[in-house]
C-alpha cells in the first residue's frame, strides 16, 4: 500500500515499489536488488512522479522539454547496477502534475533540491539533458554543496537568440490553440532524432511522439515558455566548481553542439565529448556510449579526489 510521510517540512512523498514486492520509506539510502521505488513528491505547485532504483552513490537524471523520465530507461538499466538512480518526471511532464501558474527553468532547479530533500540525499551526481541540463546549470551555481559531479547533455547555458525566441512564441501560440497533433509531434521528433535513428528505431520514436501527444496544451505551452525565456548564465559559468562533463551530438540541429563547446570553455576544468553521428536525442540514441563516457569521467573524478586526500 502507498505510504505518506513528511520530510522535515521540505516535501512529502507517497511511495510504492515494483519488482521486489516490498515497499520502503522515501528516505532510505539503499534498495532491494531489482526493486524500483515509485513516488509522488509534493513540491508545492504540483506532485512530481519520481522513480528511484539501485543502490550506491546517488545519481539524478533530469529530462528535457516534452520528454519524461523514461527517456533514460536504457541508461538507468546500466547505471543502477552501481548507483542509486533517481529519475523524476519534471513538472508538467509524464506522470507529474501540471502547475496552475507558469514556471521557469529556475523553478525546475529548485525542484531538484526539493526532490533531494524529500529523499534525504545530501549529495548527488546531477545529469541534465536539454531543458533538464539548463536547470542543472542553475542548480550548480546556487547549490554546489549538494553536488559531487555535473553531467550536461545536449544543453546550453545561454539564452535563446531573439529570432529563436520569436519562433518559440509562435510555437506556443499554435500549441495553445491545437495541442500537439500527430504532425507536430512528428515534426518535433525530426528535431530530436537523426534520420538514421528514426529509420532504425521507429518504435522508440513512436513512443516519444505518443508521449508528446499525451501532454495537455497547458503543459506543452508552459514548457516552451520556460525554455524560451531562460536567462543567459554565460557570465557566471566560471564560478561553477563542480567537476563537469559536457556531452553533445555532432548532428544536433535542435541545439547546436556549439552551446556545449561554450559550456566546456567557460566552466573551469570541464571535459567535453562530442559524439559523431548523434543528434539532440543523445541519451536515447546512444545510451551505452553515454554511460561509458560518464563512468570514465566519474572514475577520473574519484581518482583526483583520492589523490587530494592522500
Amino acid at each position: 500500500m502507498p505510504r505518506d510521510r513528511n520530510s522535515d517540512g521540505r516535501g512529502e512523498a507517497a511511495s510504492t515499489s515494483k519488482g521486489g514486492g516490498r515497499s520502503k520509506t522515501a528516505g532510505s539510502a539503499s534498495h532491494l536488488e531489482g526493486t524500483t521505488l515509485e513516488q509522488r513528491i509534493r513540491i508545492g505547485p504540483a506532485r512530481l512522479y519520481v522513480r528511484d532504483e539501485g543502490e550506491g552513490e546517488a545519481f539524478l537524471l533530469a529530462h528535457g522539454m516534452w520528454c519524461a523520465g523514461h527517456m533514460f530507461d536504457s541508461m538507468v538499466a546500466e547505471l543502477s547496477t552501481t548507483h542509486r538512480v533517481v529519475t523524476p518526471d519534471l513538472r508538467g511532464h509524464g506522470k507529474s502534475g501540471v502547475p496552475r501558474l507558469p514556471w521557469s527553468v529556475v523553478d525546475v532547479a529548485e525542484d531538484y533540491l526539493r526532490i533531494l530533500d524529500a529523499l534525504r540525499i545530501d549529495r548527488v551526481i546531477l545529469g541534465g539533458y536539454s531543458m533538464g541540463g539548463m536547470a542543472a546549470v542553475h542548480f550548480a551555481l546556487k547549490h554546489p554543496e549538494r553536488l559531487s559531479a555535473l553531467i550536461l547533455m545536449s544543453t546550453s547555458g545561454s539564452a535563446e537568440p531573439w529570432m529563436r525566441r520569436r519562433e518559440l512564441e509562435a510555437l506556443a501560440g499554435a500549441v495553445a490553440m491545437t495541442g500537439a497533433p500527430r504532425w507536430l509531434a512528428f515534426q518535433a521528433a525530426y528535431g530530436v532524432f537523426t534520420a538514421d535513428f528514426r529509420r532504425t528505431a521507429p518504435d522508440v520514436v513512436e513512443k516519444w511522439t505518443d508521449q508528446v501527444e499525451a501532454m495537455s496544451r497547458k503543459a506543452l505551452v508552459q514548457a516552451v515558455h520556460a525554455v524560451g525565456s531562460r536567462p543567459s548564465l554565460e557570465d557566471r559559468l566560471g564560478s561553477i566548481t563542480t567537476p563537469t562533463l559536457v556531452l553533445a551530438g555532432h548532428r544536433d540541429w535542435h541545439l547546436s553542439s556549439r552551446h556545449s563547446v561554450v559550456l566546456s570553455e567557460k566552466i573551469p576544468g570541464a571535459e567535453l565529448a562530442i559524439l559523431p553521428g548523434v543528434g539532440h536525442g543523445l541519451p536515447i540514441e546512444r545510451p551505452g556510449e553515454t554511460v561509458k563516457l560518464i563512468r570514465l569521467f566519474l572514475k577520473q573524478v574519484g581518482a583526483r579526489s583520492a589523490s587530494k586526500r592522500a
